[in-house]
């Protein structure tokens, strides 16, 4: 669905992908691409630029931005972050075209990440969106905010009676 609802033609950043990991960051990045076809253009002549943030912000990444914005960025929320803050990562202009996904959220409000995540939650905000996007939709949940299994109904078996050893010698084998 959110291949399907960025604007190839829309200028700046319509989706911003938010994960606590590099590796989740490149696995999504390498679905991404091939569902974009690693930017390649459709028989219309759209092309989907997706890119990675992540690691330290440097003046390639800063360039590339700035020259070449995507259509879909991923990225762990510090750099994510920096570059917002800054201004170089330009969301586009519109607030009903902007999408933030987080994934792994129990991960991303940890306390080492919470103030990298307030501010990207700050930047793309959904105060200035219309009031049907004001909600936070719950597509799916990690393990950890589930709640807990119901208590099994098997009974459980006697714990089984210790090993004694009828010799020294057996004693120290056992």
């Amino acid at each position: 669905p959110l291949l399907s609802s960025v604007d190839p033609h829309r200028v700046g950043v319509q989706a911003v992908v938010v994960l606590p990991t590099r590796e989740l960051v490149l696995q999504t990045l390498h679905v991404f691409q091939r569902l974009a076809r690693h930017g390649r253009s459709n028989r219309k002549g759209n092309a989907l630029k997706v890119m990675s943030l992540m690691g330290r912000v440097n003046t390639m990444m800063e360039t590339e931005l700035y020259h070449r914005p995507p259509a879909i960025a991923i990225g762990t929320p510090q750099p994510l972050s920096t570059l917002l803050r800054s201004g170089v990562l330009a969301l586009t202009p519109d607030p009903r075209g902007r999408y933030l996904v987080c994934d792994e959220v129990d991960a991303l409000v940890a306390d080492h990440r919470w103030p990298h995540m307030a501010s990207l939650l700050a930047a793309t905000g959904p105060e200035d969106a219309p009031p049907e996007r004001q909600k936070i939709t719950r597509v799916g949940a990690p393990a950890s905010l589930l709640p807990p299994p119901k208590h099994r109904t098997r009974r459980r078996q006697p714990p089984s009676p210790p090993v004694r050893a009828s010799s020294p010698a057996l004693a120290r084998r056992l």
